[in-house]
């Protein structure tokens, strides 16, 4: 989590982190493992803790997702 909301802030990103512990809710989500990262309603990660390259990767890559002839980028 902190990973995430380092490269977040970072990136100057809008984010909300939720935390979900409740079994049948889990269940619906198909998370089998956690921790488990969801970004704009998609998982991306199951089981495994990210590192900041790989956190920043899905980041960048949900920003180009939602905003795909924006700007130049930085």
């Amino acid at each position: 989590v902190r990973v995430l909301e380092g490269t977040a802030k970072r990136l100057k990103i809008d984010y909300e982190i939720k935390y979900i512990k409740d079994l049948k809710e889990l269940n619906a989500r198909g998370i089998k493992r956690t921790p488990a990262v969801f970004i704009d309603g998609e998982r991306i990660s199951e089981g495994g803790v990210p590192n900041k390259m790989l956190a920043e990767g899905w980041l960048r890559a949900a920003m180009r997702k939602s905003n795909p002839g924006g700007g130049s980028g930085g």
